[in-house]
């Protein structure tokens, strides 16, 4: 049987979704509603067509088979082994296509690409498990504290995600804590100290990702009320007053970076 999945996006040449130049395939679907999200027409698992501000029609998700991926994931296969790079699965949530994910990266696995996954760390346990062998790293998000905040801004509670973190961890897997920063939503004193105590508690390593406001015309275009419109994109005097908190509040200077 044939195992696919909605992809909405392959983006090849990138530079912030793990180490070395990457191919990030970005799959369809997602248990979140992140308010920042720069990815809203990864919300629903089926495909969307929009018409985009410029009067552009857009559809957003193709079926696509493991196959089918790793044809264009092979095409970069030379500037993954200059660079130390390889392949990333993003979204929405990649866990939630499971089956998908393992086949892609067992897959990548067998030829010898580095694999990495971003997760928000919200689904079942049970979807991780079949993918611990085939994923190098986990780039796993860590959006706002406490766990009320946590659902208020993304909708979900915030103890599963917890779960997960230790979970991997637990498991001996290598992972990047990726944390949105978006002023006046997240950037509180009890966030920034969460963030430096899990990168102390752990050891692992922070990538700090500043807010930027370029996706408000996919959250309109997708007729999604965007609540952070006027919101400016942050500033890098602003990126690095956050970073001065965190380090501040426990977390090694060498352990925290922008991706």
């Amino acid at each position: 049987m044939t195992v696919t999945a909605i992809v909405f996006d392959i983006q090849r040449n990138s530079l912030e979704d793990g180490p070395g130049i990457r191919t990030t395939v970005f799959l369809k679907g997602c248990c979140l509603r992140c308010r920042w999200c720069h990815n809203p027409e990864s919300f629903e698992p089926q495909p969307q067509q929009v018409t985009l501000p410029n009067g552009r029609v857009r559809i957003y998700g193709e079926r696509m088979s493991v196959a089918d991926v790793f044809k264009v994931v092979v095409l970069d296969q030379p500037f993954f082994k200059v660079s130390g790079g390889g392949v990333t699965v993003s979204g929405g949530e990649p866990f939630l296509h499971h089956n998908f994910l393992r086949e892609l990266l067992k897959t990548c696995t067998a030829e010898g690409i580095h694999t990495a996954v971003e997760t928000n760390g919200f689904p079942a346990w049970d979807n991780y498990e079949p993918v611990l062998a085939y994923t190098d790293l986990f780039l796993f998000d860590y959006k706002a504290t406490p766990s009320q905040v946590h659902a208020e801004l993304t909708g979900v509670p915030l103890e599963p995600v917890l779960e997960r973190l230790n979970a991997l961890i637990q498991a001996g897997k290598e992972l990047i804590l990726r944390c949105p920063i978006i002023p006046g939503i997240n950037d509180n004193e009890a966030h920034l100290q969460a963030i430096a105590a899990l990168s102390y508690q752990y050891g692992i390593h922070v990538q700090i990702m500043p807010y930027h406001n370029t996706a408000r015309d996919k959250w309109k275009a997708l007729h999604i009320p965007y609540v952070l419109e006027g919101l400016p994109s942050m500033q890098e005097e602003d990126v690095s007053r956050v970073i001065e908190k965190i380090v501040l509040y426990g977390c090694p200077p060498e352990m925290i970076s922008l991706p």
